[in-house]
């Protein structure tokens, strides 16, 4: 998808389309939190590798992490 977005001419829309909710049973829920978290820090690098983004986005994408590993209970430095 990234590789699609640098190369098209499609644009970020920050309006919500769309809701999203999560329940115990949810494929979300039952995904691996590392493994989930992992995806997306890879996510991050290629985004980083294809563009280059301001200090500012750089760090929004690590609080984002941050928010993460406390949302999923993980020490990502483990």
């Amino acid at each position: 998808y990234m590789y699609t977005l640098k190369m098209g001419e499609i644009f970020f829309c920050a309006k919500p389309l769309n809701s999203h909710r999560r329940h115990t049973n949810s494929v979300t829920q039952s995904t691996k939190a590392h493994a989930h978290f992992q995806e997306v820090v890879h996510s991050q690098q290629i985004a980083f590798e294809i563009s280059s983004p301001p200090q500012q986005i750089k760090e929004m994408a690590q609080s984002y992490l941050r928010k993460l590993e406390s949302h999923f209970g993980i020490n990502a430095a483990c």
